[in-house]
């Protein structure tokens, strides 16, 4: 929090506005999933189909995980090792003037 105390009224502001409408929003999406889930389920036909789109849904969802997670991993690394090639910007040598650029790396 001690990163707020340098922001203007308006950041603060506009923070707090933002958190706020995200807590709406996910109680908004826990009152339509009560609504969707208070339903009948259909017949016996409509949940075999739903049982087949779920099945076909979760396998896609796994595969696109497991694609992902290393492209995640590599960038992850890429961009920690990054700031070890990069040299600091001009911003970040201003901001701490003592310090040598291998500091201002860390």
């Amino acid at each position: 929090m001690s990163h707020l105390a340098n922001a203007s009224m308006f950041e603060s502001v506009a923070l707090w506005v933002v958190l706020g409408i995200a807590v709406l929003g996910l109680l908004y999406a826990l009152l339509l999933r009560g609504q969707v889930l208070r339903h009948d389920k259909g017949t016996s036909e409509m949940k075999v189909v739903w049982d087949a789109i779920r099945e076909g849904a979760d396998a896609y969802l796994g595969r696109q995980l497991k694609t992902i997670i290393p492209l995640i991993v590599i960038l992850t690394v890429v961009l920690f090792f990054s700031v070890y090639v990069v040299a600091p910007s001009a911003a970040a040598t201003s901001r701490f003037p003592t310090a040598t650029d291998a500091q201002v790396r860390l």
